[in-house]
């Protein structure tokens, strides 16, 4: 590593530490953050740190919104929660959050229809959000239409609403038309329900690089929208908008060059 890059691991160390009075760098670490060792020498996979850069960046982004205690609360809390599904909670919640909207994170009530992972508000309008991540498994068009009927139950039907699914990194390998898979599953599942005013599936790619232990990752939205949606999103741009692809990232990842942002 760079002394640059070990700056910004330090940086997003500290941001953790300060936010949640944790760190992730003890024994036994989480297996989302993928703590792997890549040769003889004890090496760390570059997975690592980008992950610890991840969880810094993101609870640095939220820091101002109205929901940031309650993501923290649910990050401290991993003897009951998975880690891997409480980052991805949050990190939807920053998608939001850089298109102006505002973030309110509630508790888990146990009550249907009112246990839902967060709601984002922007220029009057309320969008309910319910984040899944789906286990490493083998995904149907079954199980994923199942997992959004089970999270369609806890959102309620008075304001409009959106799932995200969060697909484990294996279902990206697969060598299948995915684009047309989850378009066909989306719509499918609209069939039978109104409520939800939007699918949005988030997976992630990584490249790896001839370099031992040096490679990349993106995050790759594939948005779906309910075009008989009970009540009408006001504004639905923000969903289809690029925001984690560029020319410059695409360049980054073709070159191995890393870029500031």
């Amino acid at each position: 590593k760079s002394d640059r890059s070990l700056l910004y691991l330090e940086a997003a160390g500290g941001v953790i530490a300060e936010y949640l009075e944790k760190g992730f760098f003890g024994p036994n670490p989480d297996e989302f953050l993928e703590h792997k060792i890549i040769n003889e020498t004890g090496d760390i996979g570059y997975m690592f740190p980008l992950r610890i850069l991840l969880i810094g960046e993101t609870l640095f982004s939220l820091r101002n919104c109205p929901g940031f205690l309650e993501f923290c609360r649910r990050l401290k809390n991993q003897a009951n929660r998975n880690l891997r599904s409480t980052f991805f909670e949050m990190w939807v919640a920053k998608y939001f959050f850089r298109s102006g909207f505002e973030i309110y994170a509630r508790r888990e009530t146990k009550v249907k229809r009112e246990d839902f992972d967060f709601e984002a508000v922007r220029e009057g309008e309320q969008i309910n959000v319910e984040v899944t991540a789906l286990a490493d498994q083998v995904i149907s068009k079954n199980t994923i239409i199942n997992a959004l009927r089970n999270k369609r139950k806890q959102l309620p039907d008075t304001a409009p609403a959106i799932i995200f699914v969060i697909f484990p990194r294996s279902f990206t390998d697969l060598k299948k038309e995915w684009d047309l898979f989850l378009f066909v599953t989306a719509n499918e599942f609209f069939v039978e329900s109104k409520r939800i005013n939007a699918i949005v599936f988030l997976a992630e790619r990584v490249f790896d690089s001839t370099k031992p232990g040096v490679g990349g990752f993106a995050f790759i939205p594939k948005p779906y929208p309910n075009m008989n949606a009970r009540i009408p999103l006001k504004d639905a741009k923000f969903l289809f908008e690029a925001q984690f692809d560029s020319p410059l990232m695409r360049q980054a990842l073709k070159d191995q060059f890393p870029i500031e942002s």
